[in-house]
């Protein structure tokens, strides 16, 4: 089964929270992307608030790129699809 399409690529993207791990990410459009496994740990540095570019890498990845202290860093995740409700703690 292929993951749902992301219809929302460009830079004009938040990081809202992430594991961790770095292996699970959500942008502030509630998106969740599973982070390739040898790449979460570049991730997992990522605050939250960090400005993300999604640019696709092929059918069904994309290219999840943040700026942080002025540095470019990419990572290769796969979109699995939305959060439905918002995101609240108890």
């Amino acid at each position: 089964m292929n993951p749902p399409r992301y219809r929302s690529a460009g830079g004009s993207h938040v990081l809202l929270n992430r594991s961790r791990t770095g292996d699970r990410i959500v942008l502030e459009d509630r998106s969740l992307w599973r982070v390739d496994p040898g790449e979460a740990v570049r991730a997992r540095r990522w605050p939250q608030w960090t400005r993300i570019e999604v640019k696709p890498a092929s059918d069904h990845a994309y290219w999840l790129i943040a700026e942080v202290l002025g540095q470019r860093e990419s990572v290769l995740a796969v979109h699995g699809g939305s959060l439905r409700e918002p995101l609240t703690r108890p």
